[in-house]
């Protein structure tokens, strides 16, 4: 621990619009996790960081946050809250005295300090960089998670095996050298949505072809179920980019978000549509594995 010391317009919408969904997913302002944690019941995990200096806190980005494992947990089990001091970055003088102001309240003495809240602001937990990666930190953030008094949740991405963030999708295809299964439905309104996701993408055979195959990656426009403002303007540049027209469309992309075909719903069972996914990644270029 350290111490104090066109074509081209959809292109940069979708840009603009990734980059703000990453960032947003930390709060900077005190209250509004204050409110969101009371609201769903689950804690903040507040990160006390120099983003731009401190060796421990790049460290701790690098090898944790940034994860997938930490952030697939997070998404169901933590507000997330940062407050950062950073040397070079420009930052408010409000935000600036706001931090400061939250440092000294809880008498946090050096840098990365991840303390746990309840939706009061009582401290429940206390953390900070440690080795091993996402995956070895987020079982410590489920023992810190029990012994403040909440029950730790399995995020959907882990329980569905669906993600729903480009970045992630694209991430995992990179690690594991598996193609994407982009999906674009309307997972509450279209009969034929309905049809693909119970007689197909719910089948054992779809999710035995899939779990060794590909990455299965969400876009959904839901009828009734209102999408948050963000996530809606992510999922439309998304449909923009890959050229969807209609629902259900599923868009085989590459690790680089490139077009490898597209495939929509198809009358038969499970197994001729699996049949079908593997004449397409073969034609690819991907090696299909049993």
């Amino acid at each position: 621990m350290v111490r104090k010391t066109s074509f081209v317009g959809c292109a940069l919408m979708l840009a603009f619009v990734l980059g703000a969904s990453a960032k947003t997913a930390w709060l900077e302002d005190m209250d509004k996790a204050l409110a969101e944690s009371k609201e769903k019941n689950i804690p903040i995990f507040a990160l006390f960081t120099g983003s731009d200096w401190c060796p421990w806190c790049i460290k701790l980005e690098k090898e944790i946050l940034s994860t997938k494992e930490f952030s697939n947990f997070a998404a169901s089990n933590f507000i997330l809250f940062k407050a950062d001091f950073p040397h070079s970055s420009k930052q408010s003088d409000k935000v600036r005295r706001r931090n400061e102001a939250l440092r000294d309240q809880y008498k946090v003495s050096g840098y990365p300090t991840v303390l746990i809240l309840d939706g009061e602001g009582a401290v429940k937990g206390k953390t900070g960089y440690q080795k091993g990666g996402g995956a070895a930190y987020v079982k410590n953030c489920e023992d810190l998670v029990k012994r403040a008094g909440y029950q730790p949740k399995e995020s959907a991405a882990k329980s569905s095996g669906w993600l729903d963030s480009y970045e992630d999708a694209q991430s995992e295809a990179k690690d594991s050298k598996l193609p994407i299964f982009a999906l674009f439905t309307e997972s509450d309104g279209g009969m034929t949505c309905k049809k693909l996701d119970s007689e197909i993408l719910s089948s054992q055979e779809f999710k035995d072809f899939a779990e060794k195959n590909l990455v299965l990656f969400k876009v959904d426009f839901p009828r009734t179920v209102k999408l948050d403002p963000a996530q809606k303007k992510t999922n439309t540049a998304l449909r923009n980019k890959f050229g969807v027209m209609s629902y259900p469309t599923a868009v085989i992309l590459n690790a680089d978000g490139q077009v490898k075909t597209k495939i929509g719903y198809r009358p038969g069972d499970a197994a001729s549509y699996v049949k079908f996914c593997e004449e397409a990644l073969t034609k690819a270029g991907y090696e299909v594995k049993k």
